[in-house]
């Protein structure tokens, strides 16, 4: 869909943390609507990036958990996704948050390099 905007972004040092988050112009805001419009979220993302099995994963967890109250989790990944309808706007937004944990103890690592070191 050429009309679909994605914004990416990343952060993280040991772990990856990425945000993908992407508007879809729309005027049908029905549950069949905003499945397709996922769908091609997922795809577009799986097809164009380098994420490829962890977006899969992400992709078919949600899929199976579509109205979640926790962050999922699948072996290293934590990851959650949100819906937003804008009916002003006529678009809907959807706003993966993606977490690969390398290093499950970077903020404590982190921490230990840079306290400040007693004279």
């Amino acid at each position: 869909d050429k009309s679909q905007e994605i914004v990416v972004e990343l952060s993280g040092c040991d772990n990856l943390v990425i945000t993908l988050e992407g508007n879809n112009p729309t005027k049908d805001f029905s549950a069949n609507t905003i499945s397709q419009k996922k769908e091609a979220f997922f795809n577009f993302l799986i097809q164009n990036s380098n994420l490829k099995s962890e977006l899969t994963t992400a992709k078919q967890i949600i899929d199976q958990n579509p109205h979640p109250k926790n962050i999922l989790t699948s072996g290293n990944l934590e990851f959650n996704l949100f819906i937003n309808e804008y009916k002003d706007e006529k678009k809907i937004n959807f706003r993966l948050n993606l977490s690969k944990i390398n290093n499950p103890n970077q903020l404590e690592n982190w921490d230990i390099t840079t306290r400040k070191q007693k004279k």
